[in-house]
């Protein structure tokens, strides 16, 4: 998901459209840019799928992305926290994230 320029109105974007591998700052710009570009990345379709696959010898939530090689895994740690581990096809090793609900503002910080 992505947000427009004003921070509201939060849309769906196609993953295959955003390259793997850059690193996007968060600036102004780039809201800018999202928000001009989004009638090209918005989608109103599917473009992953859940499914409970075995990841390093245990069962986990992943996402697989139609049409691009990641699959991303999820795994509880704690009541708020989460661990995210992204497989890249084709990467030597996995990116690992964590991911921590804040219950006052109902988001998710990574």
């Amino acid at each position: 998901l992505m947000n427009t320029i004003n921070k509201k109105g939060l849309y769906a974007i196609n993953p295959f459209l955003i390259p793997l591998g850059r690193r996007l700052p968060k600036t102004k710009l780039l809201r800018l840019a999202m928000a001009l570009l989004k009638p090209i990345l918005k989608t109103n379709n599917s473009k992953a799928c859940m499914r409970m696959i075995k990841y390093r010898c245990k069962i986990k939530g992943t996402m697989i992305y139609d049409q691009k090689g990641i699959k991303d895994h999820f795994a509880k740690i704690e009541e708020n926290t989460m661990l995210w581990a992204m497989d890249i096809e084709g990467a030597k090793t996995p990116y690992f994230f964590v991911l921590e609900r804040d219950s006052k503002n109902k988001t998710i910080r990574v």
